[in-house]
């Protein structure tokens, strides 16, 4: 290969990064540079210079030293700062010696004039790479060299080089295996530490330091430590041929607790063994008692048919289920009437009967609480005549008589049907076997358009939020003025239920009270009103109304816990109890109770929405209120409604001269606001005067 050639190959290996302001310099050199290097990287000024440089790493940087923005020794200063081997060539029109003096002070690799000669360029350029082939060798020795170090000191084994002369090397972890320090191992003879009667081992080690020898493993060998101790190795050793003569390299590897540790396993082999049978026997007993356990989960106890728990595991592995569900209609009527006893024979005599179902090699029989059962079809066509399978199923159960000493016991079902995944199809049974009872049909089949489904969603849904609102304090009271109709100052609050939503969204009871019921947080809405109510009208001089209802009224642990917060914040004088007469009031003997309780506190008693369907003036004497609120439903066409009219003046009349006050709700105009003050109402509430706030009016 040519002389050339082989420069040209040299120059390929390599990256240029050329920076120039002049652009017709740059142009008239970057094909020159292009045929000899590897990659050529182009810059206009030193700030851009240094930017390609932090970006592309070339191997070598060529530089004018005047330029805009940085010059060419600002930006070599700054890239030697990062890479002190970085090769750098100046070439310069100027020949001032200052520059020169400060090139080399920078550590420049070379210096051309312009106009640039080729041959010199290619020759500075030449030796600046060399020398950074230089560096990079010596480099990759210097760390090849400390990584076999670094790799021989952290091996786990013993690593020593022995010759004529004895050890000449040994790692660390043969001073920890032998207890000597490497001062004491180099000189001295291996033979001097291993405590072997092998006359081969001698010799082949011997051997070894005369001639290239394969690589000889040796197990167990004994060492004696420096304190004297025996201690087991397992050796490999080799020579290789070094400078006049041969080195052997011996790798030891304690094997000391690995030969203990065998001799303990074989000395425990046979208790093992006898450990071993005894787990066998108790795993057999806590298998067959792991058996009687999942047939007591899975089972139901009065009919042994697979139970609830059961039938949903089953369904996590049916492709396409058909689920039947089917109740019992009025059994608590045939317990009440027969006793317990023959209830429970009738569940077992149902099962019995839809255990032909079973029999046939179709469905699948599973007890559900109560007096509820399921037949499950793990695939089932879409296809199939549905409605004669309910009917069959219907037909087979209430065609039947169940008899009990001469007694003929009657029973019908109800069954609900669907196709569904996993659960839901549970749930969709159960949605149509609801149906099949309030309309009184045998059984019906599931569809999208039973709509019962979204409604129980809903009502989830509501009673997440209503739970999550009570744990965290967003059952919260809004505040409506009553104002007195004479004064037209306001003479109190009522304190309305609201539900501040996570995203602070607030909602009225209308959307949460009646799923509050069903769900049994009703009381501790009540209990959170109450409590916000007092926490408020403690430091406020007015007086303040809250709802009950009956049921608050007859819970005593609702009831404690108001007299509780009434004293708590010392707020009894300024609370009004509103009785919510719309529901009716039969239980007198304990809503007198709690009247005469709160009336000893200071609390004064309303009859809310007085004339709602419902009024009964009995209850005004009975109970011996102080206020009563006229209905809304009377109030809201009080100015055009005769019969409105009639209805509210006697109210007023008749509670005037019993000297209760009297409340007008639903004041929703102006027009109305003046009929109520006609008739001589004491006061007035809604939206006309205000709305329901969180805030006191000032």
């Amino acid at each position: 290969m040519h002389k050339e050639d082989l420069e040209q190959e040299f120059f390929k290996s390599f990256t240029v990064l050329f920076v120039e302001d002049e652009e017709d310099v740059r142009e008239a050199f970057v094909n020159f540079l292009k045929r000899r290097f590897k990659e050529v990287y182009l810059a206009k000024d030193g700030k851009e210079g240094f930017e390609a440089f932090q970006k592309y790493a070339p191997d070598v940087i060529i530089t004018d030293i005047i330029m805009p923005e940085l010059n060419g020794l600002a930006m070599s200063a700054m890239i030697k700062q990062i890479e002190p081997d970085a090769p750098i060539i100046v070439v310069t029109a100027h020949d001032d010696v200052n520059l020169l003096v400060e090139a080399i002070g920078i550590g420049i690799d070379g210096y051309v004039m312009k106009p640039i000669n080729d041959k010199l360029l290619v020759q500075t350029i030449k030796k600046a790479l060399f020398g950074l082939r230089y560096q990079r060798a010596k480099k990759d020795i210097q760390e090849k060299d400390t990584m076999i170090s670094v790799v021989a000191d952290n091996s786990p084994a013993g690593i020593c080089l022995f010759g004529d002369n004895g050890i000449i090397y040994a790692n660390k972890a043969l001073e920890t295996i032998t207890g000597y320090s490497k001062s004491e191992l180099i000189g001295g003879s291996l033979l001097d530490i291993i405590q072997s009667d092998s006359k081969r081992l001698s010799e082949r080690i011997n051997l070894s330091l005369d001639s290239a020898c394969n690589i000889e493993k040796y197990s167990e060998i004994r060492i004696k430590t420096k304190t004297g101790k025996i201690r087991y190795i397992d050796l490999i050793a080799n020579s290789v041929e070094f400078k006049e003569g041969y080195v052997c390299i011996a790798n030891m590897i304690d094997v000391t607790d690995k030969k203990w540790f065998k001799e303990e396993l074989e000395h425990s082999r046979a208790k093992l063994e006898e450990l071993n049978r005894e787990l066998k026997y108790n795993m057999q007993v806590i298998q067959q008692k792991n058996r009687l356990l999942e047939d007591q989960l899975y089972t139901d106890k009065l009919t042994n048919l697979p139970n609830r728990r059961k039938l949903l595991e089953d369904l996590k592995h049916a492709p396409s289920p058909f689920l039947i569900l089917l109740n019992i209609d009025s059994f608590k009527e045939v317990n009440d009437f027969y006793g317990t006893e023959i209830g429970d024979f009738v569940l077992k005599e149902i099962a019995k009967r839809l255990g032909l179902f079973v029999h046939q090699g179709r469905f699948r029989l599973y007890k559900l609480q109560a007096d509820e059962y399921a037949l499950l079809d793990m695939e089932c066509s879409r296809d199939e005549d549905l409605e004669g399978v309910g009917q069959k199923v219907h037909d087979d159960v209430d065609s039947h008589l169940i008899f009990l000493k001469e007694q003929e016991i009657h029973i019908q079902i109800s069954a609900g049907m669907a196709f569904g995944e996993n659960e839901t199809v549970m749930t969709r049974a159960d949605i149509a076997l609801k149906l099949a009872k309030k309309h009184n049909k045998p059984f019906l089949i599931y569809n999208d358009t039973m709509m019962v489904m979204k409604e129980y969603e809903e009502n989830f849904r509501w009673i997440r939020m209503l739970k999550n609102a009570l744990d965290d304090n967003r059952i919260i009271c809004y505040f409506q003025p009553v104002f007195n109709n004479k004064t037209k100052e306001v003479y109190k609050y009522e304190c309305l239920a609201r539900l501040l939503g996570e995203d602070g969204k607030v909602y009225s009871p209308f959307f949460f009270i009646e799923i509050s019921k069903k769900a049994r947080l009703y009381h501790r809405i009540t209990q959170a009103i109450v409590s916000d109510a007092c926490r408020v009208f403690k430091e406020v001089n007015c007086k303040f109304s809250i709802n009950l209802s009956i049921d608050d009224i007859l819970d005593h642990h609702t009831i404690n816990f108001i007299i509780e917060e009434l004293e708590r914040y010392g707020v009894a004088h300024k609370a009004i109890f509103e009785i919510l007469e719309s529901e009716g009031i039969d239980n007198y003997e304990e809503v007198d109770a709690f009247i005469q309780r709160v009336r000893k506190l200071g609390c004064q008693i309303a009859i809310d929405d007085f004339g709602s369907g419902y009024s009964n003036f009995a209850h005004i004497l009975r109970l011996n209120v102080d206020i009563i609120k006229i209905d809304a439903s009377i109030i809201q066409n009080s100015d055009t409604d005769k019969n409105s009219q009639i209805i509210a003046k006697t109210i007023v009349e008749f509670s005037r001269k019993l000297g209760i006050k009297t409340v007008a709700e639903f004041v929703h105009s102006k027009e109305i606001l003046e009929t109520v003050k006609s008739f001589g109402v004491d006061y007035s509430q809604g939206y006309f005067i205000g709305e329901p706030s969180r805030e006191l009016l000032s």
